[in-house]
């Protein structure tokens, strides 16, 4: 698997990232609150992102490797927990 930049600043890093997870556009897009057309643009480079958005794909990718620690860790059940809160502070933002 190739490795990704943490933090999506840009749209080949948020492609990268994107499919390391194994997520269409439509998943990522509706785990966040926004439209795969969004998410797209996003990715080509050609669309402008909003700081919020910004913070939103921060925080979900943030989270999802946080459970993948859990899990590979062996702390399933706190990763599984983490996936049905879907608290973003706690760190949930989960599919």
């Amino acid at each position: 698997m190739k490795k990704c930049a943490f933090i999506a600043s840009t749209g080949t890093e948020l492609l990268c990232q994107r499919k390391a997870l194994g997520l269409s556009q439509s998943e990522l897009a509706q785990a966040i609150g926004v439209s795969a057309s969004a998410i797209a643009s996003w990715e080509r480079g050609v669309g402008v992102m909003s700081a919020y958005s910004h913070h939103l794909l921060r925080q979900f990718f943030k989270d999802t490797q946080a459970q993948r620690q859990l899990h590979a860790a062996g702390d399933v059940k706190s990763a599984a927990k983490m996936r049905a809160t879907g608290d973003c502070t706690t760190g949930g933002c989960a599919l």
